[in-house]
């Protein structure tokens, strides 16, 4: 899509540098309210499935998704199962509310 590569960029900028990853929000996670749902690849080689679990028992309502198989962009590697698991997490949001 037009703009993608640039804000992607951008994201990563702000979020990295030579040093390291820039941003400290996994200190944060418990600050969340909202259900939230953490999709994450099994494979991943960028950041490890074991940051997926840590931020699982940081969140106070969150559901994990691990995609076995897939890397470091589900949404892109697995789109029709990410996809699948956001409809299901929204539908369980709404039968509740």
């Amino acid at each position: 899509m037009p703009g993608a590569v640039n804000a992607i960029r951008a994201a990563a900028a702000a979020s990295f540098s030579r040093a390291g990853q820039l941003t400290g929000l996994e200190a944060r996670l418990g600050e969340v309210t909202m259900p939230t749902l953490v999709v994450w690849g099994a494979e991943d080689r960028v950041i490890p499935v074991a940051h997926a679990f840590a931020a699982a028992r940081a969140l106070p309502d969150c559901l994990l998704k691990i995609m076995p198989g897939v890397g470091h962009v589900p949404q892109v590697e697995a789109a029709e199962a990410f996809s699948t698991a956001i409809g299901r997490f929204a539908r369980g949001l709404a039968a509740l509310g």
